[in-house]
């Protein structure tokens, strides 16, 4: 694509209890939140937080930059962003995709060669980790190698070195790898024929007018970057001391491409925003990707992972974005794409999650612009015959499940209620306020009907969503519909439910059973010898396994099933004890449709 051309300003940036007047007291409420957690007891040196909406950026800060000197953090401090740096490589390799000057098939021997499984693995497994390529923080000596030399300068070469056997077969697996984007990095230089940094400076950093970010070991940038800290002993041990680079020159050349940018968060907020939204743009309209290969970077794996993207809910909106994580340095950077918002904290404290108090930002900022006020929306209960209980006369044990509610915010309780014939709607009480499944009991020979409703954090609820009328019956062995195999014997038993079972003592005995409209079956299994085992199959689905207890007074074990269709089913159950083949059935429960 055709590179940016810089933009003619930046997004106001507006004092901490002004931003915007239609906001009202938000800038306040999120500098109170940084404030309270610099002071919350778990020890930050220094805190800077941006956001950025349409409407402007805010910004807050609070604490300590350097300790040792007592310099404060302003807005316009940077900090190590760390891995927040793979977007910008991811972006540059995805723009290359555009032009068409590589593909995200092409494998990496083409660009870089003497890596493990080079010639299999690709440019797209590398961007989104599958690549199985280990992670150059795992050789055995990298504290030794890489912290023990903090003035050493890294290259190409010597970090590849470091490398290692793979960890999987490409695309067989995810691990996240730092390694890929050192790669990636490499792979940039051979296809522009400039370095890495340059590469981002024309194609990204100029064109947004990111004046406070760069690319640590290869650019100088125009402000007195923050000094990261560690807590150990009890005492602060800094980062960044004598070297200008952060943590040191030679952690900040030794990740390179996959994590040594520094910035502010104002800068990464507009960052985020030009990346994922394509709203902040040139005065010609461009953008930093096309809609399409923002897609690629956002088709997330089972492990919330895009092309150099992660995905995560803040403020109970789903949010782009990444952490970085780093000696010395926490970031996280956060785009909410319904708002159109960017969120990013920044602090000089290493192993301290900053993603808790981005949430915290985000939460305050959706509460003031994007409230909750589209109610839950939530699906029909399913309901269905327990399985593998014992049971009693005259009542059919049912449980209640339903799917979590879709829903803007939170959902913060469920409310089931259950009719009984044409009486009144009664609750139903569940386990806890978000328990999303019930156990509950109704007698036979009932018509019974449940119904659903959620409530949000923001006191909307949803519509109540009811189940249709089922009727609760049960047919014991001379009812027509139970079609038994010559091999059965209808016997009189003491306790039984209608008087007589059926008994069967060969192992492939099999009852067949037509009911229409059935929603949930269940075989009454009625004591067998001591010991035995009976199998239970309906249908061609798999085989419930249940015991009979041999106790002298009758104990039904339910074996269930729950259909979908409400058609007419033929049913066919074989019942195959494991030892001394006699089991008795004392007739079925269903549940069925009724108008």
């Amino acid at each position: 694509m055709a590179l940016l051309a810089p933009l003619g300003s930046a997004a106001p940036t507006a004092a901490a209890d002004d931003w915007p007047g239609s906001y009202g007291t938000l800038g306040r409420r999120l500098q109170t939140a940084v404030d309270n957690t610099l002071t919350a007891g778990i020890g930050i040196p220094g805190i800077s937080a941006a956001i950025q909406t349409p409407d402007g950026t805010w910004t807050g800060v609070a604490g300590s930059a350097d300790l040792s000197t007592g310099r404060a953090v302003t807005p316009g401090t940077p900090f190590l962003v760390a891995s927040v740096t793979k977007t910008f490589v991811a972006a540059v390799v995805l723009q290359l995709v555009e032009e068409g000057r590589i593909s995200l098939e092409d494998r990496l021997s083409r660009w870089v060669s003497g890596v493990p499984n080079g010639s299999r693995i690709t440019v797209r497994q590398m961007l989104q980790h599958t690549s199985g390529i280990r992670d150059i923080t795992q050789h055995a000596r990298y504290r030794e190698l890489v912290e023990g030399r903090p003035d050493h300068v890294w290259t190409f070469s010597e970090i590849v070195g470091l490398i290692g056997p793979s960890l999987f077969a490409p695309g067989t697996g995810w691990k996240y790898s730092n390694s890929n984007y050192v790669l990636l990095g490499r792979i940039v230089e051979r296809v522009t024929g400039m370095g890495i940094a340059q590469a981002i400076r024309t194609r990204l950093l100029d064109p947004l007018d990111l004046r406070q970010t760069w690319f640590q070991g290869e650019e100088s940038g125009g402000g007195q970057v923050a000094m990261g800290y560690r807590r150990v002993n009890g005492r602060w041990k800094p980062y960044g001391t004598p070297s200008s680079l952060r943590p040191t020159t030679s952690i900040a050349t030794f990740f390179w491409a996959s994590g040594t940018m520094v910035s502010t968060p104002a800068d990464i907020a507009r960052w985020a925003r030009a990346l994922y939204g394509g709203t902040v743009r040139t005065d010609t309209g461009a953008r930093v990707l096309s809609a399409a290969s923002v897609r690629l970077m956002t088709a997330f794996n089972d492990k919330k992972y895009g092309l150099g993207t992660r995905r995560t809910t803040l403020g109970d909106r789903t949010a782009w974005g990444h952490g970085g994580s780093l000696d010395g340095f926490e970031t996280s950077m956060w785009y909410l794409s319904r708002l159109d918002a960017a969120v990013v904290v920044t602090w000089n404290r290493y192993l301290h999650e900053s993603d808790v108090l981005a949430n915290k930002l985000a939460e305050r900022l959706v509460d003031t612009i994007d409230p909750d006020t589209e109610p839950p929306v939530v699906q029909v209960p399913r309901v269905a015959i327990r399985s593998g209980i014992a049971t009693r006369v005259g009542q059919v044990p049912l449980r209640i499940t339903w799917p979590a509610a879709t829903d803007i915010g939170t959902v913060t309780r469920y409310q089931l209620e259950r009719r009984i014939g044409t009486g009144e709607w009664r609750s139903v009480a569940l386990s806890s306020a978000t328990a999303r499944s019930v156990d509950t009991w109704v007698a036979t020979d009932r018509r019974v009907r449940f119904r659903l409703r959620a409530v949000d954090d923001e006191g909307n609820t949803s519509g109540w969503i009811a189940t249709e009328t089922l009727r609760t019956a049960f047919l014991d062995e001379t009812d027509p519909a139970v079609i038994a195999s010559g091999s059965w014997k209808r016997v009189r038993a003491d306790g039984a439910l209608g008087g007589r079972v059926l008994r069967g003592r060969v192992a492939t005995d099999q009852v067949r059973l037509r009911v229409a409209d059935v929603r949930a079956m269940a075989a009454v299994i009625l004591r067998g010898r001591s010991g035995t085992r009976a199998g239970v199959r309906w249908d061609n689905g798999s085989t419930t396994i249940l015991a009979t207890s041999g106790a002298r007074k009758p104990r039904w074990v339910l074996a269930a099933r729950r259909w979908e269709s409400g058609a007419t089913h033929q049913v066919r159950i074989r019942v195959r004890p494991a030892t001394s083949p006699c089991v008795e059935i004392d007739g079925f429960l269903v549940l069925v449709a009724v108008p």
